[in-house]
């Protein structure tokens, strides 16, 4: 059996495809996914992400750091 956390399946990707391919974090691809910012369908107990959504992710353009964070100066 092989094991589901990196196997692509037709049109289909992995979260940890999905992070591999943007170069980031699994754990940030759930919460693009949670956000809804990323489209995904859940089979079980593992999140699929269409390759189509990843491109169209992929190609927006995403802010660095923390957004609420501010480097004001007292």
């Amino acid at each position: 059996m092989k094991d589901m956390s990196t196997v692509a399946l037709g049109n289909l990707v992995s979260v940890s495809e999905a992070a591999e391919r943007l170069g980031i974090d699994r754990a940030l691809v759930h919460r693009y996914i949670r956000q809804k910012r990323l489209r995904a369908e859940q089979k079980a107990r593992v999140w699929l992400i269409d390759e189509e959504s990843l491109e169209e992710f992929a190609a927006k353009p995403r802010s660095v750091g923390n957004p609420n964070f501010s480097s004001k100066s007292s």
